[in-house]
């Protein structure tokens, strides 16, 4: 069994002083294992395990690994000057180094006032030698989340892999090092020296604190987004054992194996007991087919402490690959398809892990790539015995028998056991009754069997979670794409949760979903027409999202697929659930979902010549990249659509793209191009008899007039626009503009906001 470096302190034990330092740092947990790891070192000694000739090269070894594993922080960091002076120190580590005598290796580990003077000259000589980069660096680490979250010790563990490293390519070093664990492992004289040890480690960690200017955050613990716990989950003691060596060394890794293997299932059981133990952030993230690196990032960001859901996807995401790396997290990235989700690896020392059909995904190396296949049959027996206790004594054979006629698929596996124990036949029929099964028609046929023994209520709600978003079904929308009242639907769904059809992610949500095989499987066979009806749902429920957008921005994640269901089979109805989508996105800050519905809308108007289309999704697409800072590419559409609008003598339309290329010069200092064309705007909506562009365009001429120093017309026109407002009884309209006239004569203030944005 290979140990994990995370949870036992009997591996904490490495004689480098600046290691000490990381767990002074780290907490009063970590303060205890570095008093045992000195109380061991320091017996190894008193025992003649280390003697004068040999000590050198444990000494050596630690500090080698130290610096690794600081060089690749350094790196990730973007430090210029730690690297070039961390290398040429490794550098002279390879030349000759003078064997310490013994008395000075302990008065070096001895944790007196010597020890922490020799810590603080040590950690000094370090800061001054990387340079000015470094510091920065390291109180950024401090300020984002070290002190409680376990970054540090993480970052010790990354140390500790370049410590076994170290001791494996040298024999000499490895015999110290043995000799030095079994002398340790009597901690008597560790127990007696405790307190003093403690208090010293108390004032060195004042000092340490000092030296960096560390503000250290509130202790608010790990931050843990999971979905549900697996039930009945059979441990697979090699596969969890690797994945615990994996995560003593950050970077990333990958269970590949075929649907139904339970790779998604292992690494929820690893990723629970990950932050079980307390000692590090643990995110899930389920991606799917058709999801890349922007929406999953996405949605990680929005899972993270001070998510910023207007920011520019770019920027979202950078800002969680920061926030991964300076917490020292576990990110697991469920169901991988899209090779751009590799881009949402942190680097240490966090760690992430992909669960993936593709063997070769994010082209990681053999040795971070592990091949989940079918349960062993010890494994086997544990499931059929967790499901039917007592069972597996008269029946043994022939359930292996049949276990390898599925390969011994955890799901297959799963579902016949549910179906042994709903069969009125005896025990030995129904197993051959699920063999004949088999040969005849395939696994799946344990699907349709096993949903057949269902009434058919449960039967269409297991069809329609099969309709809705692979992330997980929210239990009002299926129950209303089943044809269910939402008080019939939950009976049926924990009717469906006790059996291996359905899993539940969050009941407190009203989450539940289903396993990829038996969503291919009910696509094929029960959920013909229900796309439709979960279609529709939306288009119903997007329609009143002014009074129901909380709802609506639960099921912003089923809206991509509805509307590639809409462009080909009812293109008629795309555009209604595109532009409210839209409405609600800008509304509510969900930029990328609107984004993204505008995308559709673009796609399925070039695609059906529909030109008038065509220049709406452009202009609303501009907004949005407006908002996120792109002006250049906003510009550009916005252009596109002038020409259109020219082209179809659409007024309406260019007098909204004369407004939005409007603010976009502001934004870009060209003051009086942007008035020339507010000007055309004010024209066309006057010619047109729209008051409320109208109103919109002097409220944007108001603030450009104010840039331009002259605030009796800045006044005149926002007057104007809040008189127009006022008349259409626009609110937002009426607090915006209200907000900018109270500001007029004040300095600039975010309160001032453009009138326009004109979808």
């Amino acid at each position: 069994m290979a140990h994990d470096w995370l949870s036992d302190p009997l591996l904490y034990q490495l004689a480098a002083p600046v290691i000490q330092v990381a767990y002074g740092i780290a907490g009063n947990a970590a303060d205890r294992l570095v008093c045992s790891g000195i109380g061991r070192i320091r017996n190894a000694i008193r025992n003649g395990a280390i003697t004068s000739e040999s000590n050198h090269d444990l000494q050596r070894a630690a500090r080698r690994a130290y610096l690794n594993a600081t060089l690749i922080m350094a790196t990730h960091a973007g430090d210029d000057a730690a690297p070039r002076a961390i290398r040429e120190e490794l550098r002279g580590l390879d030349r000759s180094v003078p064997a310490a005598t013994t008395d000075q290796f302990e008065e070096f580990l001895n944790p007196g006032e010597v020890f922490r003077a020799r810590l603080m000259e040590i950690l000094e000589s370090d800061l001054i030698a990387w340079g000015a980069t470094r510091r920065p660096s390291i109180e950024r680490m401090a300020r984002d989340g070290w002190h409680h979250n376990g970054a540090a010790c993480h970052w010790v563990s990354l140390v500790s892999v370049h410590f076994m490293e170290e001791i494996k390519s040298n024999q000499r070093v490895s015999n110290i090092f043995t000799a030095h664990m079994l002398a340790g492992m009597n901690l008597e004289e560790f127990t007696r020296h405790f307190e003093t040890i403690h208090g010293k480690l108390d004032r060195m960690e004042g000092k340490i604190d000092q030296i960096l200017d560390i503000v250290k955050p509130p202790d608010t613990g790990p931050v843990i987004r999971l979905d549900a716990p697996p039930v009945n989950f059979v441990p697979r003691l090699e596969e969890l054992d690797w994945l615990h060596q994996q995560l003593a060394q950050p970077g990333a890794s990958l269970l590949h194996g075929e649907p139904g293997s339970g790779k998604s299932t292992l690494a929820l059981h690893f990723a629970h007991n990950t932050a079980a133990s307390g000692l590090r952030s643990v995110i899930w993230i389920f991606c799917g087919p058709h999801r890349g690196a922007e929406p999953v990032g996405v949605e990680l960001a929005s899972r993270l402490p001070n998510f910023n859901k207007e920011a520019p996807p770019e920027d979202q995401i950078e800002q969680a690959r920061n926030w991964l790396r300076h917490a020292g997290a576990l990110l697991v990235l469920d169901d991988a398809w899209e090779e751009s989700l590799s881009s949402l690896n942190p680097g240490p020392p966090a760690n992430v892990l992909y669960t993936s059909r593709n063997r070769y995904f994010a082209g990681l190396p053999w040795d971070r790539a592990l091949h989940i296949e079918g349960f062993k049959p010890p494994e086997t027996e544990q499931l059929i015995e967790r499901r039917l206790p007592g069972w597996l004594a008269g029946h043994r054979e022939p359930w292996l028998a049949f276990a390898a006629q599925v390969e011994h698929l955890p799901i297959a596996l799963d579902v016949a056991a549910d179906l042994l124990a709903r069969s009125p036949l005896p025990v030995l029929e129904a197993i051959a009754q699920l063999s004949e099964m088999v040969l005849a028609s395939g696994r799946l046929a344990l699907f349709q069997e096993a949903a057949g023994m269902h009434p058919e209520p449960a039967r269409r709600l297991l069809a329609a979670i099969s309709v809705c978003s692979p992330a997980g079904a929210w239990l009002p929308l299926a129950a209303e794409v089943a044809g269910l009242e939402l008080q019939e639907a939950w009976p049926v769904i924990e009717s469906l949760a006790r059996t291996a059809l359905v899993r539940t992610i969050d009941r407190d949500q009203s989450l539940f979903g289903i396993h990829a095989v038996l969503r291919d499987w009910l696509h094929k066979d029960l959920a013909s027409g229900l796309h439709q009806a979960h279609t529709g749902a939306l288009i119903r429920r997007f329609s009143q999202w002014e009074e129901d957008w909380q709802d609506c921005t639960r099921l912003l994640g089923e809206v991509e697929p509805a509307l590639r269901w809409l462009a080909v089979h009812n293109p008629d109805r795309h555009g209604s659930l595109a532009f409210n989508v839209l409405s609600h996105g800008l509304r509510t800050g969900h930029l990328l979902a609107a984004y993204n519905a505008m995308e559709s809308a673009r796609q399925l108007a070039e695609q059906l010549g529909d030109r008038a289309g065509l220049q709406a999704s452009y202009g609303n697409q501009a907004l949005i990249l407006k908002a996120w800072g792109r002006l250049e590419e906003a510009m550009a559409l916005l252009k596109q659509q002038e020409a259109i609008c020219t082209e179809l003598g659409d007024r309406a339309g260019l007098q909204r793209s004369y407004g939005n290329q409007a603010l976009i010069l502001q934004d870009w200092g060209r003051l009086e191009e942007a008035m020339a064309l507010l000007k055309k705007q004010e024209a066309i909506c006057t010619e047109l008899g729209d008051r409320a562009g109208l109103a919109r365009c002097y409220g944007n001429q108001g603030l450009l007039f104010r840039e331009l120093n002259d605030l009796a017309q800045a006044r005149e026109k926002l007057t104007a626009a809040l008189d127009l407002f006022t008349q259409l009884g626009m609110p937002r309209e009426i607090e915006q503009t209200g907000q900018n006239l109270d500001n007029l004569d004040g300095p600039d203030s975010a309160a001032d906001q453009a009138a326009s944005g004109q979808s």
